[in-house]
């Protein structure tokens, strides 16, 4: 591997990593990621002690043991352009040398599983209902910018959705990434499974109409109508896609475990979502 110049590997000058503030000794091999720095304070409140405590923006970064066992939590903030801050930045944690700015030889790789909220888009996934995400269903452009090739099963399943989405007249560039296997078949017994839709906003990319016109009105119903075998869609949020792909590419382990706050078939919300979330992150 080629040396990292200063330009490529950004440090800050005490030598930690550019946005997360962090030294590789910070972080555990078992790491959660949640989108909010207070679920991040949450989740460290469980911890039986915390070792490491550090924030920059909105990266907040907690270390510590829970059941004798080490783990890290990680505040990613909002949408696949922070995730791809992050895995980039905790790959080279974890396999860079930040002396000589090269690989330290074999991979290391990561368990990271990402808690957080997601809107449902099947009518029996009521509001504070556990989902695991099998796949990452890309409908933001990260992808682009990284040289990945889809698996056979990944093309099969991302042609039948494109073929879905003609039918209901939508021309939308997707693409479908995979969690990992071993970590998606301990964690989807926790509730439902599917395919995990990932947005790049939060508004008119879900369907949400205030004051804007939305360009696709029937994405929610192609989303919510689409089966492939076994498989539905079963909820949207912004960041699942872009952690299967980079974990994918990195050599990590990888996947999701959302609570519904939102169903957007039914037109359900949650009145107080926190319980099942601390509830989700326990059984983690």
């Amino acid at each position: 591997m080629p040396r990292n110049t200063s330009t490529e590997l950004l440090l800050n000058s005490n030598n930690s990593i550019y946005h997360l503030n962090l030294y590789p000794d910070d972080i555990a091999n078992d790491i959660l990621l949640v989108g909010d720095p207070g679920r991040a304070d949450f989740i460290a409140s469980l911890f039986d002690s915390v070792i490491v405590n550090k924030q920059k923006r909105e990266f907040h970064t907690y270390t510590g043991y829970y059941n004798s066992n080490l783990v890290s939590v990680i505040s990613t903030g909002i949408g696949p352009d922070n995730i791809d801050i992050v895995m980039n930045e905790l790959d080279a944690l974890a396999n860079i040398d930040f002396d000589s700015r090269e690989g330290r030889g074999e991979v290391s790789s990561l368990n990271l599983v990402r808690i957080g909220t997601c809107g449902g888009l099947q009518s029996e996934l009521k509001p504070n209902t556990p989902v695991i995400s099998s796949h990452g269903l890309g409908l933001d452009n990260l992808i682009n910018f990284y040289a990945y090739q889809f698996s056979k099963a990944e093309q099969t399943i991302l042609d039948a959705l494109n073929v879905q989405m003609k039918e209901h007249g939508l021309n939308l560039a997707m693409y479908l990434t995979t969690s990992n296997e071993g970590m998606f078949a301990a964690l989807k017994e926790l509730g439902h499974s599917g395919i995990t839709a990932t947005c790049p906003g939060f508004y008119a990319p879900q369907g949400r109409t205030i004051r804007t016109p939305v360009q696709y009105p029937g994405l929610l119903n192609a989303l919510h109508t689409f089966a492939y075998q076994d498989l539905k869609v079963t909820n949207f949020e912004m960041e699942s896609s872009a952690l299967f792909l980079l974990a994918s590419l990195m050599g990590h382990r990888a996947c999701t475990a959302d609570v519904v706050v939102a169903n957007r078939i039914t037109n359900e919300a949650s009145v107080d979502y926190k319980p099942a979330l601390k509830q989700l992150a326990g059984n983690v």
